[in-house]
């Protein structure tokens, strides 16, 4: 209606453009002035709407009826890998599905019944008749369709994402993590929020996963406070406060505060009587001047000991710009904690981080122990419930001895409260259980409980030599979503698969109290603890 009165057939159908950064897309150009021409943004969002729209009411009907799937959750869906329950449908793919699911004639019809609307709202002096409606759109879709083969789109990183193509699609490790994120500020700020920016992406930081701490590695000053929602990052972490900010790495002061934050924590477990969830750990990020003294090497490597038995699910690592034997004294393992960072390609170097955060197991506790462990205090029906990636997902669990050292009778029972079937693997030395290792035990539940039971699990071994136990939890493939639906508002899609973990008898046990008799470290547990409680 804008172009073909004065283009006619040489109307322009397609404008592409570019972001401003390919590392922290923060805004869109067009590569030339054409305020009429459909733009590619324009095309894309169309095509997904017109592919949603078309499939919206057989996936509600899938799902039991209105009302089972929010539009949060198709939007997640679409735009995932994963795409739509189990159509395999999802942006990555719209231009073969636009191709596969549409005809011209039908392309034809959509346009022209929303231009007999639009053209309503033209200034009065225009008026197109009818035929011109159909030349106009006849000429735009052929356009469309041609331009639409050329458009290089994202592809997808796996072939079909069906329920029964299993074998096709690696294990979804869905991110559970909260992070800690220790980064020195001597980075030019620009740098500083990519590494961020790329970590909390890539993590897919939400209310579903995790959370997300960035913390100066000089004062240990908390920058963004432990969140889970991104903009929230993206709001504190200015360059504003990164420069008025102190620079510098200080790894003593760091293990002190930081630790200190961690054991805040697991008091806010205790309060909360918060029974699993997501893993912690402490990302570190030194620039190239940093350095630890010699001075301070004994006390780090106290702090650390103490807080490997008091805080034991944490881990800590390095993103480091420099050789990585620099800090591998530091972690509980050097070939798998210290990372190389690479300033010209950040994404890349990231990428590892996040695959090996993901292998992390998510914690099954007893959180009466706190941070203190205090003993004789046992768990009875203490339960929490996660939430299972229904195509392909797969979540890790541990639970570290200093909850079952010297415990008899206790026991971990997983169900499924979705009618799903489970397959559930354990292990007392893979860490990542389901992969095929002699040492794993499996077994599938549909209706029944699976049980873990822990009795005196340890032996005559000492707290620091005992295994822990480690399971995992994933879903078996189906091809039927009959009533799979959730409708838990904790459902991070309508077909998450909700699971229920349930314990009795964990205790609590702890090979070290040096650091809660440290008066200086109480009483910043105790500051903390109050601006926890006050904020």
């Amino acid at each position: 209606l804008l172009q073909g009165p004065l283009r006619n057939s040489q109307m322009r159908v397609g404008l592409n453009g570019g972001w401003n950064d390919s590392v922290l897309p923060r805004y869109y150009f067009l590569n030339e002035d054409n305020k009429d021409a459909m733009t590619d943004t324009d095309i894309r969002g169309s095509i997904d709407g017109l592919i949603l729209g078309s499939n919206a009411q057989t996936w509600s009907n899938q799902m039991g009826g209105a009302g089972r799937m929010k539009l949060s959750q198709l939007l997640d869906m679409y735009y995932s890998e994963r795409g739509v329950l189990n159509s395999n449908v999802r942006a990555c793919q719209r231009i073969t599905q636009f191709n596969s699911m549409f005809t011209p004639d039908q392309i034809f019809q959509q346009s022209y019944a929303f231009s007999g609307v639009l053209e309503l709202e033209l200034p009065p002096a225009v008026n197109v008749e009818d035929a011109g409606l159909q030349t106009f759109n006849s000429m735009a879709v052929q356009k469309l369709i041609s331009y639409v083969a050329t458009m290089q789109d994202n592809q997808c990183s796996f072939g079909s994402t069906t329920y029964t193509n299993q074998a096709q699609v690696s294990k979804i490790v869905t991110p559970g993590v909260n992070l800690y994120l220790v980064i020195d500020f001597s980075y030019d700020y620009i740098d500083a929020i990519r590494i961020a920016s790329q970590l909390a992406e890539k993590l897919e930081v939400s209310r579903f996963t995790g959370n997300i701490s960035v913390i100066n590695a000089r004062d240990a000053t908390v920058v963004v406070n432990s969140t889970n929602n991104i903009l929230d990052m993206y709001a504190n972490f200015t360059r504003d406060n990164y420069t008025r900010s102190q620079r510098g790495f200080d790894l003593a002061r760091i293990v002190r505060d930081v630790g200190a934050i961690l054991q805040t924590r697991l008091y806010l477990d205790q309060q909360l009587n918060t029974a699993g969830g997501p893993s912690t750990v402490v990302l570190i990020v030194p620039s190239t001047t940093a350095v630890v003294n010699d001075n301070d090497k004994n006390y780090i490597y106290s702090r650390l000991n103490d807080l490997k038995k008091n805080v034991p699910d944490a881990r800590f690592m390095f993103l480091n710009p420099g050789a990585k034997d620099k800090f591998s004294s530091f972690v509980q393992d050097s070939s798998k904690d210290v990372f190389t960072l690479a300033l010209t390609d950040i994404p890349t170097s990231v990428d590892p981080v996040v695959t090996r955060l993901k292998q992390i197991p998510r914690r099954v506790i007893n959180p009466a122990c706190s941070y203190n462990f205090n003993s004789g205090t046992t768990t009875s029906n203490l339960a929490f419930r996660t939430y299972i990636e229904p195509v392909g997902g797969v979540q890790y669990f541990r639970i570290h001895p200093n909850y079952f050292f010297k415990t008899s009778g206790g026991t971990i029972k997983i169900t499924s409260t979705s009618g799903r079937t489970l397959n559930i693997c354990q292990s007392r030395v893979n860490t990542l259980p389901g992969n095929n290792s002699q040492s794993d035990t499996c077994r599938q539940i549909t209706s029944d409980t699976y049980q873990i039971y822990i009795n005196n699990a340890c032996g005559d071994t000492t707290l620091s030599s005992c295994n822990p136990f480690y399971f995992s939890i994933s879903v078996v493939p189906t091809t039927s979503t009959s009533g799979m639906y959730c409708t838990d508002d904790n459902c991070r899609y309508p077909d998450s698969v909700q699971v229920d973990i349930r314990q009795d008898g964990l205790t609590c046990a702890s090979g070290a109290l040096s650091c809660l008799r440290n008066t200086s470290l109480l009483l910043l547990v105790s500051v903390l603890l109050h601006q926890l409680f006050n904020s």
